[in-house]
């Protein structure tokens, strides 16, 4: 499968996955009131909306590796021959799923994060890119989050996957059930390989699903 028909297929699932999350937080915004928490009834009200905690959204990003042009292209073509040349700067596209924990009723929130990327479709490549962030929302918007990160790369002549740390800060604007996210994201990567910056932004479609009754704890959710 070329890179041309691999993005169309997550342009496509992209695209679909805004349509459905649109549809189901309308349909939960409807309905919300009936399914908020005991906690949420008793402070704002029986009709009160639940608060959302579980978020789906798409992802763009510009990324630029600190990198030579010809060490990048070389590094491309291994997994992607072509008599092009690979440039290292180059956009990223995928999906993320986020939850998220209020902390003590402070207005701060525990942020657990998943993203799954595809880079350089602009480029006529297609690498994954798997993440895993935990962070920190503040009341405001401020939003700061770590977490490993798993890709593809040559070691030698054998194909591997590689780890790595990531470091996310940025800013995240709501309105209501959805929000629009931008973030600086850095990677910089071991040794033997080149950091990369990143510039990354989306929405995200906030649902309130029913939780099963817990304990309460320093982390009310």
């Amino acid at each position: 499968m070329s890179a041309k028909t691999l993005g169309g297929i997550v342009l496509l699932i992209l695209a679909g996955t805004a349509v459905v999350a649109g549809q189901a937080s309308s349909a939960a915004g409807g309905s919300a009131g009936t399914g908020g928490s005991a906690g949420a009834a008793d402070s704002a009200g029986a009709g009160a909306p639940a608060e959302p905690w579980f978020f789906l959204g798409p992802r763009v990003a510009v990324a630029g590796e600190v990198a030579q042009p010809a060490d990048f292209n070389a590094e491309i073509q291994r997994f992607y021959p072509s008599a092009s040349t690979y440039f290292p700067v180059y956009s990223q596209i995928g999906l993320e799923i986020a939850e998220r924990l209020s902390a003590m009723g402070s207005g701060y929130r525990l942020s657990f994060r998943e993203q799954l990327l595809i880079s350089g479709l602009d480029q006529n490549f297609a690498l994954p890119v798997a993440r895993v962030l935990l962070g920190v929302l503040t009341p405001f918007g401020l939003e700061a989050a770590i977490g490993p990160q798993l890709e593809l790369v040559y070691s030698g002549s054998a194909l591997g996957v590689a780890p790595s740390l990531v470091y996310s800060v940025g800013w995240r604007f709501s309105l209501g059930s959805i929000s629009v996210p931008v973030f600086a994201v850095a990677e910089p990567l071991p040794p033997d390989r080149k950091a990369r910056i990143s510039v990354m932004a989306g929405v995200d479609y906030g649902f309130a699903p029913a939780r099963p009754a817990k304990p309460q704890t320093p982390f009310n959710y």
